[in-house]
């Protein structure tokens, strides 16, 4: 349309970001990235645009082909493709099926008055799901073994377990409903930062690479490490909020206006509520912080105070890989 401003398209790139650093650009990448309807590419669709990227990486560009397209076959990568072996990820076990699996587990985690065969079934389903994914997606090259995966499922199905049984077993002692309502986000909650701090317990112990702005590997940071962990457990806490949080109470102050006289309607409301509830939680969420995160020499060990850079400046920022 006339007087529309058009959107600018940056020239591709293999390794630069296409949007800015900032909360507003760090989303818009988890929605390409994340997009569910990648799911519905066929498997020549995806082989194509792997095509382009190499095609591109060898400095060849067919006729026609545009930045726009170049970026979606580099989102279709992220989201279908395995970083390190280059193969395709199964599906179900991929970024962009991630939201579109977690309405059925909320539900499931969130049911009104469940006994205490459906908590424990669907606490071990989402730790179980969670665990997949993360095989899946390891790194390669070894980074997460087969002994610390399992070693973090068993804390996380164990924690999870425990603490929404305790809770629930709490609230009758308490006769208040509201321990209740809580225990699927705080067992949940508590589970992934559990099994977080085990899958990464070799970051605790030895640190993560530091770079300065001249992207030169200064050491290992054990603080980084800490810093890096304890944002990626923001980040799994605040995604359940809406996810975990809000669908049990609303359910709750609904139940007796609404479903108690309408039954058949809890379920199908229970999983738009928790649709809605998931791409509202878990987008915005993984956009908190930046992937390549930074750090100011004073929260950092002794070692890198006072360094200068090849110019004899000041090194007064370094950056690192926060994860995931």
């Amino acid at each position: 349309m006339p007087g529309e401003e058009q959107e600018v398209v940056p020239p591709f790139s293999l390794d630069a970001d296409r949007w800015e650093d900032t909360f507003a650009g760090r989303l818009k990448h988890i929605v390409d990235v994340f997009d569910p309807f990648k799911l519905l590419l066929s498997d020549d669709e995806v082989d194509a645009f792997m095509q382009l990227l190499d095609d591109f990486k060898a400095g060849k560009r067919a006729p026609g082909v545009t930045d726009t397209q170049l970026w979606e076959a580099r989102n279709v990568k992220e989201a279908l493709i395995h970083p390190d072996t280059g193969e395709a990820l199964p599906r179900l076990f991929s970024f962009a099926a991630y939201t579109p699996m977690q309405p059925p587990i909320l539900v499931g985690l969130c049911w009104p008055n469940a006994g205490i065969a459906t908590v424990l079934f669907w606490q071990w389903a989402n730790q179980s799901f969670n665990t997949c994914v993360n095989y899946c997606n390891r790194n390669a090259a070894g980074g997460l073994d087969d002994q610390t995966l399992a070693m973090s499922y068993g804390v996380a199905v164990s924690m999870g377990c425990g603490l929404a049984v305790g809770m629930g077993k709490l609230s009758t002692k308490l006769k208040n409903p509201m321990v209740k309502l809580l225990a699927p986000f705080v067992s949940v909650a508590a589970a992934g930062c559990g099994s977080l701090v085990v899958i990464r317990h070799k970051e605790l112990e030895t640190g993560v690479p530091v770079y300065d702005h001249e992207k030169v590997e200064r050491g290992y940071s054990v603080k980084a490490a800490q810093a890096g962990i304890s944002a990626c457990c923001v980040t799994r806490v605040a995604w359940n909020i809406p996810n975990l949080l809000v669908p049990p109470f609303i359910m709750a102050a609904l139940e007796p206006v609404v479903f108690a006289a309408n039954p058949i309607l809890r379920l199908p409301f229970f999983t738009v509520l928790g649709t809605v509830c998931c791409f509202c939680g878990i987008y915005p969420a993984q956009a908190l912080f930046s992937q390549n995160a930074t750090i100011t020499p004073a929260d950092m060990e002794p070692e890198f105070h006072g360094l200068l850079d090849s110019q004899g400046r000041p090194v007064d920022t370094f950056r690192y890989n926060k994860g995931l």
